[in-house]
Parts: structure tokens; C-alpha cells; sequence
């Protein structure tokens, strides 16, 4: 009942208002429209009346403008404000008659008549003369009346800035547009500052735009910013760049006033050019190192003109110069007393500091270390400090000069790449269910031909440079047939049509392979643990099958190998490819005078480019075919000639450790280091996304990479091979810096051979229990420990002991003949003399000694002989020495005998070989594996003991000082390998060189050394190896 009353009462409404509407004339059939707003009104009679009365007294009728009549009733509850808003409209000289849009506006924003009369005074007084020709802007205004108060301020501003609206319309417009909004307000004060510094608009309207256009939230920064110029006695009008600079750099304003004020203290003002230089850096390069540089510039107290030097380049250094300043202000290295020490970082042109982080880290590191055991002396303390200042003078000497002793050249391809070509190219044109791989911890990842003996694969990998390792196209093709074979899925899939162009010069074999690695699939883990001889994982699925099966491994093992090959061969293709040897020819032409100055102009102007072109078509250095080819090619400039700064990588270093690599950052700072399996890098100055996770450290290698081309836009990358050498030093900020180096002194000794022997003398001997002793094992975190004292530990340091002695006998034998022949040994009898320092002790079947038991003794070294017998004729080891095979089973079988070289307890002595020469061939290579096992004795003997065991180190060479030093280091260099191996050991070394009593047992990681041959190298490679007594430990592999 209810619902038909209230139906009712809206009926009686909708009579009543279209009575309203009937009585003024206005009827249904001609304007339906009026009738229908008017339905959505049907409360408001009185009001309609009202309206129809308003509009009608204001000349507005229905017939001419039904339009207005329908926004007026739409709008109706305005009414009371209409006639004052049509009043205001028509003293601004505005009709209904000429502008029946703005009173469509006006009706529908009549909230406001008061404000909007003082708006279009506004516009006409200081703006906008006529509505004619800035009709859009009144109608903005009038949507927005309540704003007046804001837009008069505006204006004023805008008028204050010297800005009309002819000059800036837009300007104008944002202003009436969004007049509440406070960066609008903003950018008007910054205006205001613009001007106030004495900056015109008709003069630098561009310079407002960047004002204008900017997000100018920190006006008052703005302000205070050309004050401090001011009060600097730095006008615009003498140095315009820097006000420009504080305009670009508004975001940190603040921070730009709080350096200015602190240049002055230091700089006081730019009356020169070079400290306007430093000014305009500063402003330019405004970053969170710039403050807290320039407070401990201040704490040091370094000022100009004196200093200078050193704090420009310290600031331009950016946070590694913040870090040097640190260091020197924390320990007290003041400039008047240390001069020397801020020379070597921050004087030079360009400075070491900024040159070099790879080298400035390095020296700051040793300083550091030296710093920390000697107290800094000043010239208060006379002679003491004098002294001092020689020493560290001396140890940054020795790291400048050591790495230019290294000879850069072209390497020759050693023994393993041969090994790896030979293996990929068999595995072309073999059966490929007639090839296995498996997986064993304590050896890594082996390969086998049907029922051939095993390769070690991970210990050939450890030797291979994958940037000598040569593959016809044709091969890589067959290498993609059989990774098809094993996937089913490999070729089958298109390589990616947005691939960089060189990649595309690529067989696409080698182009779906590395598209396999960059995709976001995590197939690269399982190839990278593979070259780096790390147990697969099962994280990442590479095919539907057991990830530790064999054709899983074998696939991981072949993509790999295309992932390097094309890794070494992409720069090869970039350099040797049509468009870059034309382009050469151009930019690179022997007559240009800065050929690298060239280059970037060219790729920055597209009009310079052509017109170079042009010049080298009329010279004759390009033909017309050749012009044709590259003229379209200047936005592809960048691929053809690449230009990076320093690389970056990211790693997780720890999750590495934990994973089974050890010893990943001590490695990197004790030795050389060759990168164990494909590298990616980011050409990014803050490297890839990917790189930035949680624990992630960084490394920048400063060696030019502007030849590897990028593969991965998204993330800049580009790719170094397998076996790349890499020298690292810790970045005082975290991370390292590094550089890629080619040099034959960069090439360990040790070869493939010798390596199979230490795995096959492990698995088959080293590894099991003593015959004739019982419980002479030990375990440790669950792993069971065989012959600890003469296991794979021990028998792998002698091998690694091997250059070391024939260096020290090489410059300190006292018999001319012997230092000779230590001189000048060949790479191939190092190998053996490797090879029978891993069959020394295998046939041990208890802990007896020579001097316990010759007899015993000699039956283990009998047994030895017929071990390593075994090995050269399972792995068919040859020389081109006819007599080498019987000269080192000789050796292995007389080991350790004190009666070999000469007759003991009356009988003769052993070798009475009927060749004189090949009688002291045989004494030679015996003094060098006696000694090599000899300096493991510390292990087991004491002091007293050690010494007596070391007398044929002393009684060979002639003594002096020089191998004195030598003497020791070598010891050193021994008891740091046992000690970081977690070894037994009885016998340490003071930092006199006195050989002193200790007890340490067995401790980690003993238990990893002694089971795992990839973890025992890793370990072995934490201590440095010191060039003064290891010199011939590195050489070209032949």
C-alpha cells in the first residue's frame, strides 16, 4: 500500500514539472530532451520555475539555446547563484550570443561568482587580453573559480620571473589547469630564483624549461644553492655551468649546498679553471661519497693550493677515493709526514687511484697489513721514521713492478686443449650410446670410450683454455646432431630471431646452445658445475631424465663446450666479419690522429658519420660496394664496435663454499686464477639485476672487453671461456677488482698425466686400508680417513713441491752440472718426475720407516714401481726420451734409500748405471723426489728431526744469502700447505726463520683434502706461491 502511495506522489511530481515546463511554451515534441532532464528534476518545481524566469531576464530563450536550458536544468540547484554569474560574464564582455560554451561552463561551476570576476581580471590584466583568442584558457579558469587566491599568487610569480604569457603559454595553461598543485607552486618559485640570480628568461628560456619541466620539490634547496654560489663570488654571468648543474641537480640540492660550503673551506672559490673543474664535477657527480669525502679531506687537513692534486683526483675517485682517505685518516697518515704514500694514489695524470682500482686496491692492501704490525712513524722519530719510509716505499715498488714483470704475449695451445679438441672431435663421428659419463666425488666427472681406460675429465678441464680450442663449423654442427640425440629437443627448437647480430653469425648449433644458458631456465647450473668439477645437482632439470645419468652429464659436457667455444669465437666474428673490416678502414685508419676520439663521434652523430664515409669513398679507402654496405649501418655502430668500461659480476661466494668449492676469495687473492668454467659479465656500470641479489659479491675487471660482443641485452652481458686468466685483489668496499691476462708466466705446471696418476694412485691404492696394520685411519664429520699420513694429502704436495725444489737447486746448486740441469729440464720430464711423486708410497702397506726397517721399506717401494708399471701401460704413457719410462721406475723404487747416490753401511752405492751421464741424470732427478717428499716431513718430525731430514737442501748449494732466503721460503711455503690442509704438524717456522716445536692434529679440512682431489687443488691454491723461490713454477705448456 505503502509502495502505490509513493508511485503516486512521483506521478503528481512529473505532472506538476512538466506543467512548468508546458507553461513557458516548451512543449514535448519539439525539445524531448528538456523534458527529460527536467524528469530527473521532478522535486525541484520551484526551482524550475526559478531557472526558466533567471534565463529568460538574461535574453536566453529556449528556442535559440536548448542546449543552455538543458545544462541549466541539469545544474538547477545553482539557480540562486546564476544571475551573479551571468552578471560577472557579461562585464567581462562575454555573450551568450558568442561564447554559449563558457556559459554551458559557467552553470555547471557556479559556485563561485565572486572569485570568478576577480579571475578574469586577472586574465585580462596580465595575461590574456581578449576571450576571443584565449577562449580554452577562460574556460579552464571558470571550471576552477575557487582556486583564485592560488592562481593570483601565480600570476605574480609568473609576472615577477619576467614570464608572459607570449612567452610561455603552456607554462600559463598548467598554471589555470592544476592550480592546487605544489609542484606548479614549486617551479614558479623556481622561476623566481632564476631571476633573483640574474638569470632572464628572454636570455635562458631553456634553462627555465628544465625549471619548469622538473620536479621542483625542494625550491628553498634551489634558493640557498645560487646563494651559496653567490656568496662564493660565483655569478652566473662568469660560470654559468654551474648554476645550470644546481638547476640538474635540484633532487639533491641539499647535499649540493652542503659541498659547495665545504669546497669553500678547502677550495674557497673558482678563480682558477681548474678548481671551477672541481666544482662543476662535483655538481655534475653529486653522489652520497661526495660529503663525507670532503670531511675527511678536512680531517686530513688537506687545503689548495698545496693539495690540490690530491683532493681532485680523491674526489673524482668516487667511493674508492673515500675509502683511501679513510684508511690514511684512521691510521694517522698525515700529509706533511706521508707525502709519499698520497703521491703513489692520488698524484699522476691519470692517477693511480683513478687509473688503476685494481692496483690502488692492491697497494692498500698491503699497506694495510704492514700498518697493522708496524705503528706509523713520523719525523719526530728520526731515523726510525726514515727507515720506515724506505720500507713502504720498497713494498709499493714491489707491487707496481710486480706484475709488469710478467711478460704479455699470445700463449701457445697447451697439451689439454689438444687433449679436448681430440675428445670433441671423436665424439662427432662416435656412437653416441657407445660414450659414458659418470660422476664420482673424490675424482669429479670421468668420460669413457667403451672399454677404454677412463679420462679424467675435470682434471683435463682444470688444464684446458677454451680460447685456443679450435671446431670447424661443420663440427659444431655434428657436436648439435648428437646433443639432438641425447634431448630429442635441441636443433628442433628455433634459435631466437632477435638474437644480436653477431650471434647470428654463429652455426646454430653453437647459437641454440648459448640461448640455452641465457635463458631464464636454470640449465647453466648444472654446465657450469660440470667444468667446474662439481657434483650435478638435481635443482635444475636439463633433461627428463636422472640428473646424475649418462646422458645427462654427456649433454651437459656438450653444450658446455659449444657455450665456451662460441664464448672464444663471437669476438673472432665481430673482428674478422665483412661490416667491421670496412668500418676499420674508416675508423680505425692509421692516418686518423686519435682514432678513439673518432669512434665516439661517429657514433654519436649520424651526420659526421656519413660525411666520414664520404671522405675515405673520395680518398679510395673504401669502394663504392664497401660504402653501400655500412652507410645504413649507424644505428648497428654499437655492435660493430662495442666500447664498455669496467666489467661487472656478481656472485654468492658463500653459497659456493657451502655447496663444496673451497677456499673461493683466499684463492682469488693468493694466485692466479683461471676462470673454471664459461664467465658471464654486465657491460652495466652496476652490473645485471641478477647480480644484486642478498650476499652477492661483486667483481669489476678493468682489462678492455670491448671486443666480446653483448649476448643479453636485458642484462649486458657478454661471456669470457673456460680458462681465461684472471689476477684478483680485494676491493677495500667489498668485492675484487681484477684483470684478464695472457702470459706464458701465468701457466701453472703440471699436466694431464700427472694429474690421471694422483686419481688413479687414490682410487686404486691411496684410499685403501693397510694390509699389514689395522686401524690406521681416522674419521672425521663422518668421513672415513685411510693412511692419513700417507695419503692423497701428502703424495699431492710432494708433486706440487716438485718446481719448487728444482728452482731452488736451479739457482743454488753448488754442482755446475746439477744447477744446469734444473735449469734447463724439460716440461716433459717435470711431468714424469710429477707422475713418480704420486706412485712414491703406494705400495705402503704399513707406517714403517727406512731407518726402521730398510727391508720393509724397500718391499712398499718395490710395490711402487710395479703400481706406477701398471698405470704407464694402462694409459700407454710414452716420451720422446727412449729411457725416461726405466729412468723414473728406478727412481720410485729407490726413493728415500740413503745408499741410491752413494754407498752406505759399506755397500756400494744403488745407481751404477754403466752411462756416466745417465748415472747422474738418475742422482739428479732422485735428490729433487727425495727432496720434495722430505720437505713434507714437518707433519710428522720435530724440529730437531726436520732438520737432519733436510740436509741434502743444505749440502747441494752453496750457501749465501740469497739462498738462505730462498731455504726458507720454501720451508714456509711447505708448512703453510700442511697447516692449511689441516694436516698433523710438529715443525713451524718463526717469521725468523727459526724452525720451532708445535702440535697440531688432525682438524678441518683434512677430511676433504684427503677424499677429494678437486677440493685438495682448491685448498692447495689459498697459499700464494712467492715468485722468488717458484719462478720456473710457471711456463708456456708445450
Amino acid at each position: 500500500m505503502q509502495e502505490i502511495h509513493q508511485n503516486q506522489d512521483d506521478i503528481d511530481r512529473y505532472i506538476a514539472i512538466f506543467a512548468v515546463l508546458k507553461k513557458a511554451n516548451i512543449t514535448f515534441q519539439d525539445y524531448p530532451k528538456l523534458y527529460e532532464a527536467a524528469s530527473q528534476q521532478i522535486w525541484a518545481k520551484k526551482h524550475l520555475s526559478t531557472m526558466l524566469t533567471v534565463l529568460g531576464q538574461a535574453g536566453i530563450s529556449h528556442q535559440d539555446y536548448p542546449k543552455l536550458y538543458e545544462v541549466a536544468i541539469q545544474n538547477i540547484l545553482v539557480i540562486k547563484r546564476l544571475p551573479a554569474v551571468f552578471e560577472v560574464l557579461r562585464q567581462a564582455g562575454i555573450s551568450h550570443q558568442d561564447y554559449p560554451e563558457l556559459y554551458e561552463t559557467a552553470m555547471e561551476d557556479a559556485c563561485y561568482p565572486e572569485k570568478l570576476s576577480a579571475v578574469f581580471s586577472l586574465l585580462r590584466n596580465k595575461a590574456c587580453k581578449t576571450v576571443q583568442e584565449h577562449k580554452k584558457l577562460y574556460e579552464r579558469v571558470m571550471r576552477k573559480p575557487m582556486y583564485a587566491d592560488q592562481l593570483i599568487v601565480s600570476f605574480a610569480k609568473l609576472e615577477q620571473a619576467g614570464i608572459g604569457y607570449q612567452d610561455h603559454p603552456t607554462l600559463y595553461e598548467n598554471v589555470i589547469q592544476n592550480p592546487d598543485d605544489g609542484n606548479v607552486c614549486m617551479r614558479l618559485a623556481g622561476c623566481v630564483a632564476l631571476k633573483k640570480a640574474g638569470i632572464n628568461f628572454s636570455d635562458r628560456p631553456m634553462l627555465y624549461n628544465t625549471v619548469i619541466q622538473g620536479a621542483m620539490t625542494r625550491v628553498n634547496e634551489l634558493t640557498n644553492g645560487f646563494e651559496v654560489l653567490q656568496e662564493a663570488g660565483i655569478s652566473y654571468q662568469d660560470y654559468p655551468e654551474l648554476y645550470e648543474d644546481v638547476i640538474r641537480q635540484i633532487g639533491y640540492a641539499y647535499k649540493l649546498v652542503a659541498a659547495f660550503e665545504a669546497l669553500k673551506d678547502v677550495v674557497v672559490a673558482p678563480t682558477q679553471q681548474n678548481y671551477l673543474a672541481l666544482y662543476i664535477f662535483v655538481a655534475q657527480n653529486l653522489t652520497a661519497n661526495i660529503q663525507p669525502s670532503l670531511d675527511k679531506i678536512k680531517q686530513l687537513d688537506l687545503k689548495v693550493p698545496d693539495d690540490f692534486e690530491i683532493i681532485d683526483n680523491a674526489l673524482r675517485a668516487g667511493v674508492m677515493g673515500l675509502n683511501i682517505l679513510t684508511w690514511l685518516q684512521e691510521n694517522k697518515l698525515q700529509r706533511d709526514s706521508h707525502s709519499y704514500i698520497y703521491k703513489v694514489f692520488f698524484s699522476g695524470s691519470p692517477p693511480l687511484i683513478i687509473r688503476s682500482l685494481y692496483y690502488a686496491s692492491k697497494i692498500k692492501c698491503q699497506l694495510q697489513d704492514y700498518f697493522q704490525i708496524n705503528v706509523p712513524r713520523t719525523s719526530k722519530d728520526g731515523k726510525a721514521y726514515h727507515a720506515q719510509c724506505q720500507e713502504v716505499q720498497q713494498l709499493i715498488d714491489k707491487v707496481l713492478s710486480a706484475d709488469n714483470h710478467i711478460a704479455e704475449g699470445p700463449l701457445n695451445k697447451s697439451a689439454a686443449s689438444l687433449k679436448i679438441e681430440e675428445i670433441l672431435h671423436r665424439i662427432t663421428i662416435e656412437d653416441i650410446n657407445n660414450i659414458r659419463m659418470q660422476y664420482i666425488d673424490a675424482v669429479g666427472y670421468l668420460l669413457q670410450f667403451g672399454n677404454e681406460p677412463s679420462i679424467y675429465l675435470s682434471e683435463l678441464l682444470k688444464l684446458v683454455n677454451f680460447n685456443h680450442v679450435e671446431l670447424s663449423d661443420n663440427q659444431v654442427t655434428l657436436l648439435g646432431a648428437q646433443i639432438e640425440a641425447i634431448l630429442g629437443a635441441f636443433l628442433n627448437n628455433l634459435c631466437d630471431p632477435n638474437d644480436p647480430i653477431v650471434m647470428k653469425m654463429l652455426p646454430d648449433a653453437a647459437r641454440r646452445a648459448v640461448n640455452m644458458y641465457i635463458s631464464a631456465a636454470a640449465y647453466y647450473q648444472d654446465i657450469n658445475r660440470l667444468f667446474r668439477g662439481v657434483k650435478p645437482t638435481s635443482a635444475s632439470c636439463w633433461v627428463k631424465r636422472n640428473v646424475h645419468s649418462d646422458s645427462s652429464i654427456i649433454a651437459n659436457f656438450l653444450v658446455g663446450s659449444l657455450i665456451n667455444w662460441s664464448a672464444a669465437e663471437l669476438p673472432k666474428r665481430l673482428l674478422y666479419s665483412e661490416h667491421r673490416q670496412i668500418l676499420e678502414k674508416v675508423i680505425l685508419e692509421r692516418e686518423t690522429p686519435d682514432p678513439q676520439a673518432i669512434k665516439q663521434k661517429i657514433k654519436s652523430d649520424p651526420k659526421f658519420y656519413e660525411a666520414t664515409l664520404q671522405i675515405k669513398l673520395e680518398a679510395g679507402i673504401i669502394t663504392r660496394e664497401e660504402y653501400a654496405k655500412v652507410v645504413p649501418l649507424f644505428s648497428k655502430l654499437d655492435t660493430w664496435f662495442p666500447s664498455y668500461g669496467p666489467a661487472d659480476r656478481g656472485e654468492d661466494l658463500e653459497a659456493s663454499e657451502k655447496d663444496g668449492e673451497l677456499g673461493i676469495e683466499q684463492r682469488r687473492t693468493a694466485n692466479p686464477v683461471f676462470a673454471p668454467s664459461v664467465m658471464s659479465f654486465s657491460i652495466f656500470r652496476d652490473g645485471s639485476g641478477y647480480f644484486n641479489g642478498q650476499n652477492m659479491k661483486h667483481t669489476k675487471i678493468e682489462t678492455d672487453n670491448s671486443t666480446k660482443p653483448i649476448i643479453n641485452s636485458t642484462e649486458g652481458e657478454i661471456l669470457a671461456a673456460h680458462g681465461t686468466t684472471y689476477l684478483y685483489t680485494q676491493n677495500p668496499a667489498g668485492g675484487f677488482f681484477a684483470r684478464e691476462i695472457n702470459s706464458p708466466g701465468m701457466i701453472p705446471k703440471g699436466g694431464y698425466l700427472s694429474s690421471v696418476a694422483i686419481a688413479e694412485a687414490y682410487q686404486n691404492y691411496l684410499s685403501k686400508p693397510y694390509a699389514q696394520q689395522e686401524q690406521h685411519q681416522i674419521t672425521m664429520d663422518g668421513i672415513n680417513i685411510q693412511r692419513p699420513n700417507h695419503g692423497l694429502a701428502h703424495t699431492y704436495r710432494v708433486m706440487i713441491y716438485i718446481d719448487v725444489v728444482i728452482n731452488y737447486f736451479a739457482h743454488h746448486a753448488k754442482d755446475e752440472t746439477f744447477r744446469l740441469f734444473c735449469h734447463f729440464i724439460t716440461p716433459d720430464e717435470c711431468e714424469w718426475l710429477r707422475m713418480a711423486a704420486a706412485y712414491a708410497i703406494t705400495g705402503r702397506e704399513n707406517e714403517c720407516s727406512a731407518t726402521e726397517n730398510l727391508a720393509l721399506y724397500d718391499e712398499a717401494r718395490e710395490a711402487s714401481q710395479e703400481h706406477m708399471q701398471k698405470f704407464l701401460t694402462k694409459y700407454s704413457v710414452i716420451s720422446k726420451d727412449g729411457v725416461m719410462r726405466e729412468r723414473m721406475l728406478d727412481i720410485v723404487r729407490w726413493m728415500g734409500n740413503p745408499g741410491y747416490e752413494n754407498a752406505y753401511q759399506g755397500k756400494p752405492a744403488i745407481n751404477q748405471h754403466t752411462d756416466i751421464n745417465e748415472r747422474l741424470h738418475r742422482n739428479f732427478i732422485y735428490r729433487i723426489l727425495t727432496l720434495a717428499h722430505q720437505l713434507d716431513l714437518p707433519r710428522c718430525y720435530g724440529p730437531v728431526q726436520f732438520s737432519h731430514a733436510m740436509e741434502m737442501a743444505l749440502k747441494h748449494v752453496t750457501q749465501s744469502h740469497e739462498q738462505q732466503i730462498d731455504y726458507i721460503l720454501m720451508l714456509q711455503y711447505a708448512i703453510n700447505l700442511i697447516n692449511a690442509h689441516g694436516d698433523c704438524l710438529n715443525t713451524n717456522l718463526t717469521s725468523s726463520g727459526e724452525l720451532i716445536s708445535c702440535s697440531m692434529q688432525y682438524r678441518a679440512p683434512f677430511h676433504k683434502v684427503s677424499s677429494n682431489l678437486r677440493q685438495l687443488r682448491e685448498i692447495t691454491e689459498t697459499i700464494p706461491i712467492s715468485r722468488d723461490c717458484t719462478e720456473n713454477l710457471y711456463y708456456p705448456n708445450q
